[in-house]
């Protein structure tokens, strides 16, 4: 389902309709996780994986599924197979259910790419061409699972997965050049897919939750390409849980939404210019939440963060984004779609 405001930096919202056609019921359901990117003319473009079941192993299929705006601003129309790397045949069963959700973004020429785990562990890709979709790419690896990837202003894109003993790299040294792999980042195993930022030097911070105690931490990028800092900076000691929602503000700084133990969200604002992050937080009211929050600069360069409630309502905070610090807002300040 999406909504959309009404108008440009409305505060009133569209009532749910459906995300592009989706193919019949038979071919398949869609699996709840989805990952969208805008390519170089302004599309959206949206990646999920479509699962089928049937009476034998046999009859299981798992595909990646493509949606995309027809213009700028325009309609979505029908969902696209874009496939896997194991084919449809009953021979490639076991290896399909064991593919992971793709993760997608936009390369250096405008093209969309997406990545996801493979059977094997390591990680396979494709990337949009003038007739479709190319050919599928064997990336390698081991162990993976939580993969985020980042464009960066220069074109080209970085990707980091977790493993078994911590963070592993694949990175481009040209736009649309091919991918390298580094296995000595040196960074620690997060609880699960980091949130990925390009700092105004060209390097990237990371945001991560610690296991077993839900803290968000940082690591630093020495600079464009750099080595990891794999010492981290603490960002916040309250409990959390889930990935961060972010949105880079108009004047340069970062937001980073985050669910906290109470079921309820946190906000904070953090320095892409090379400063020590900031610890403070503010609760955002309006819960109980049980779904990940989104976040986004809307056309009044507003904040907006949107999330689903436990009744699966689609509920959006209005937020003054040139403001120093954010302030906790009433209960009253959430609309209700």
């Amino acid at each position: 389902m999406a909504w959309t405001q009404e108008a440009p930096g409305a505060e009133r919202w569209s009532a749910p309709a459906d995300l592009g056609r989706w193919p019949a019921d038979e071919a398949g359901r869609c699996l709840p996780r989805l990952d969208a990117v805008r390519d170089a003319d302004g599309r959206i473009h949206v990646l999920a994986m479509r699962s089928a079941v049937g009476a034998g192993p046999e009859h299981q299929q798992r595909d990646v599924m493509h949606l995309a705006q027809t213009a700028p601003d325009g309609d979505f129309g029908t969902w696209a197979n874009a496939g896997n790397p194991y084919g449809n045949t009953p021979s490639g069963a076991n290896k399909r259910r064991g593919m992971g959700m793709p993760v997608a973004a936009v390369t250096g020429s405008g093209r969309v790419k997406f990545f996801l785990r493979n059977f094997g562990g390591g990680l396979s890709a494709r990337t949009t061409d003038d007739s479709g979709w190319g050919p599928w790419e064997d990336l390698h690896g081991g162990m993976l699972e939580g993969s985020a990837a980042v464009t960066l202003t220069r074109g080209t894109v970085e990707l980091y997965a977790t493993s078994s003993t911590g963070m592993l790299r694949w990175y481009q040294t040209a736009p649309d050049g091919p991918f390298e792999r580094d296995y000595g980042t040196l960074l620690a195993r997060p609880s699960g897919p980091v949130t990925l930022v390009e700092q105004t030097d060209g390097g990237l911070l990371m945001f991560s939750r610690q296991p077993g105690t839900g803290w968000v931490l940082a690591n630093r990028q020495d600079g464009p390409g750099g080595v990891w800092n794999a010492q981290p900076e603490i960002v916040d000691t309250d409990p959390g849980y889930g990935p961060l929602a972010h949105a880079v503000l108009p004047d340069g700084d970062l937001a980073l939404v985050q669910r906290t133990d109470d079921g309820g969200l946190s906000i904070s604002r953090q320095p892409l210019d090379g400063r020590p992050v900031s610890r403070t937080w503010t609760p955002l009211g309006g819960g109980p939440f049980v779904h990940a929050p989104s976040v986004a600069v809307d056309a009044e360069g507003r904040l907006v963060v949107a999330v689903l409630d436990d009744e699966a309502r689609l509920r959006t905070l209005t937020l003054d984004a040139s403001a120093a610090e954010f302030k906790a807002p009433d209960d009253e300040a959430w609309h209700v779609v």
